[in-house]
């Protein structure tokens, strides 16, 4: 079954969200496995202002599962997400099984 991972997120520092992302996005190319992500900032709807949107789609929950196994065994990923109060204030997950109708 493929999944849909999305989360969203209220921004703290605009000017360092492109920087931090660049830098998850390089991790996971080199640990390889995590298909690419889309993004997206809302401009209007029910979240405040400053929220950002990202998501990528998985083939299965256990290719998912495995892909972030690896990374939370990399040193630069726990480093990275140490950094996450700096660039983020809140965030919610949410996961959909894709579905053909």
């Amino acid at each position: 079954m493929a999944l849909l991972e999305r989360h969203i997120q209220k921004i703290r520092a605009s000017n360092l969200i492109k920087e931090w992302e660049q830098s998850w996005i390089a991790l996971e190319k080199r640990l390889g496995g995590f298909p690419d992500k889309r993004y997206y900032e809302l401009v209007s709807g029910t979240d405040p202002m400053g929220t950002m949107v990202w998501e990528r789609e998985w083939e299965t929950f256990a290719t998912m599962d495995a892909a972030y196994q690896r990374m939370f065994q990399d040193p630069e990923a726990s480093r990275l997400g140490a950094r996450a109060h700096e660039v983020i204030t809140e965030e919610r997950l949410e996961y959909y099984a894709v579905r053909d109708i």
